[in-house]
């Protein structure tokens, strides 16, 4: 793997921490459960091929690449 690609998790976490922690600073309670909730909404337009294997399967279809 060349360094151009290497993904430094940890690092990307701490900024994200860091990020959301500046935002969320002078929030009230509810602002703050409003601001996660977006996140969540946003993120559940998402489908995972572990979500679609589950739906396959339940079904009555193979998942991916699978054979029955």
């Amino acid at each position: 793997m060349s360094k151009n690609s290497e993904f430094r998790s940890v690092e990307f976490f701490r900024r994200v921490r860091d990020r959301n922690a500046e935002q969320l600073t002078n929030m009230r309670s509810e602002e703050i459960i409003a601001f996660f909730q977006g996140e969540e909404s946003a993120n559940k337009s998402v489908t995972s091929d572990r979500v679609l294997a589950g739906r396959r399967s339940s079904a009555d279809q193979p998942a991916r690449g699978g054979v029955r």
